[in-house]
This record gives C-alpha cells, sequence and structure tokens, in this order.
C-alpha cells in the first residue's frame, strides 16, 4: 500500500485526482453533516478555497494550494476529473512528470492572479457574487491543455465520441467558451482557465526550439550523432503523429513508458 501511495504521488495524475475525490468527498460529508444540523463546521471548505478579496487571502495563504482539490458541485467535479485524467495521461506520452507538475502548479498561480486581476480591475462583473471563492482543478487541466496546444498543436487526438482532433483545435474550443461565458457567469472560474491557458501556452513558447532543416548538413550531422534509442523513440513519435497513439504496438508503448522514466529520473 505505502508503494501504490508513493507512486501515485509521484503521478501528476495520480495526485490530482486523488486528492480531489479525497477532498471533495470530506467536505461534502461536513457539509451534508452541518445541513443536518448534526456539526457545525458546514462552512469549512471557505477556508482552504481562494478568497477573491486579498485580505482574505493573506489571512489564509494556504488556500493558492488547496483549492484546486475542493468541489462543491458533484458534476464539476467529475467533469474535471475526466479532463485532467484525459488530457494528463495523453500528455504524459510525450512530457516527464516533473513537467507536468510544475505545469499544474504555475497554472494555479495563474488562475489565481487572474481572478484577483478581474475581481479588482472589472468588479461590476462580481456584482452579484458578494464572496467569492475560487476552487477545482480546472486550473491544472487548461495549464496542460494550453501547453499541449501550443506545443503539440498539430498532433492527433483520438476521442471516442467526436472522432480525430488536434491539440490545437480543442484548445481553441475552450478558449472561445472561456472568453464568451466570462462576463455572464462564474466570472473567477472563467478568468482563473484563461490564466491557466496563458501559463501553460507561454510555457511552451518558452520551450520552442528552432527546427533542424531536414535537407541541411547541420541536420544530417546532428541526426548521425543519433543514438539508436532516440532514432527509436524519434520513429514512434513520428508514427503516433500520424496515426495516433492507438496506432503503437505494445512494444512501442513499453519502449515510450522506459524513456518517460528515464526523463523523470533525470
Amino acid at each position: 500500500m505505502r508503494k501504490e501511495i508513493e507512486q501515485t504521488l509521484r503521478d501528476p495524475v495520480g495526485f490530482f485526482t486523488g486528492g480531489a475525490t479525497v477532498v471533495s468527498v470530506f467536505f461534502w460529508i461536513i457539509f451534508f453533516l452541518g445541513e443536518t444540523g448534526l456539526i457545525s463546521f458546514g462552512h469549512l471548505w471557505q477556508y482552504f478555497a481562494l478568497p477573491a478579496s486579498l485580505p482574505m487571502f493573506v489571512r489564509q495563504p494556504w488556500s493558492l494550494i488547496t483549492y484546486p482539490f475542493i468541489h462543491l458541485n458533484i458534476i464539476d467535479f467529475f467533469i474535471n476529473l475526466l479532463l485532467v485524467h484525459f488530457i494528463g495521461t495523453r500528455l504524459q506520452t510525450y512530457e516527464p512528470d516533473k513537467r507536468l507538475f510544475r505545469l499544474a502548479f504555475g497554472g494555479m498561480t495563474a488562475g489565481a492572479l487572474a481572478l484577483w486581476g478581474v475581481y479588482y480591475f472589472i468588479p461590476a462583473w462580481f456584482a452579484d457574487e458578494l464572496n467569492t471563492y475560487l476552487t477545482g482543478m480546472s486550473v491544472v487541466f487548461a495549464a496542460w491543455l494550453g501547453y499541449a496546444g501550443i506545443r503539440y498543436g498539430d498532433y492527433p487526438l483520438y476521442m471516442r465520441l467526436f472522432g480525430r482532433w488536434k491539440w490545437r483545435w480543442l484548445l481553441i474550443l475552450f478558449l472561445i467558451w472561456d472568453l464568451v461565458q466570462l462576463p455572464l457567469k462564474n466570472t473567477g472560474g472563467h478568468a482563473a482557465h484563461l490564466g491557466a491557458f496563458a501559463a501553460g501556452m507561454l510555457w511552451a513558447y518558452a520551450l520552442v526550439r528552432r527546427p533542424f532543416n531536414k535537407s541541411s548538413k547541420d541536420f544530417k550531422v546532428y541526426d548521425n550523432y543519433k543514438t539508436r534509442s532516440e532514432k527509436q523513440i524519434d520513429r514512434i513519435l513520428d508514427k503516433i503523429n500520424r496515426s495516433g497513439l492507438d496506432s503503437l504496438t505494445e512494444e512501442e508503448k513499453e519502449i515510450l513508458y522506459r524513456e518517460s522514466q528515464r526523463n523523470n529520473r533525470l
């Protein structure tokens, strides 16, 4: 059991989905007991949610780390759970877990900054929300999607119900949705999404390198010095780019898995 817990803590997808499940169920139970009058801690969750008010945040700074694990609405919880799992597990094919953790915490921070920015500079959008708190791990998948949409924009993305997409298309769809909904309802949540998207996109732009020209001598020299393992990984990634992750054989998936584990140790 201890080994399984340690492995989950090292896995960004398991860390956020598992942590959010435990924390959210705990607060649902507390809320239910509070409604029945058995206890008086029904609003305990507010001490761990991120307040839009900066003076309140100063009194509970830990909420910057805890707010993604809290979900008050069970439908929102399952939607976030599915999206974090769907986007995270596919992004793990290309990226080391350490980077996904950094992206997630970057998205959490950017989401908080975006919330505070809109709350204080456009207060009219919060006229009907006197006590605004930010909760939910949607900022995590938003940061991952923002990163993937830029760095792997043309890579194919297969979804059972919707067929073949590209990462860039999915990012654009979510960006449009949040921009349209921003002034209408759940303004703080949509502002946080946009902040997390921006963090992931900027991270991807920062990592973009000038590609080698295959017709140039420099590329040939570079390719000659590649190891057999590196060439094998390139071939597998090209196959994913052409036909998707589902086209890989079990052996190819195992090679990718070993490579990702090796990157995590670097």
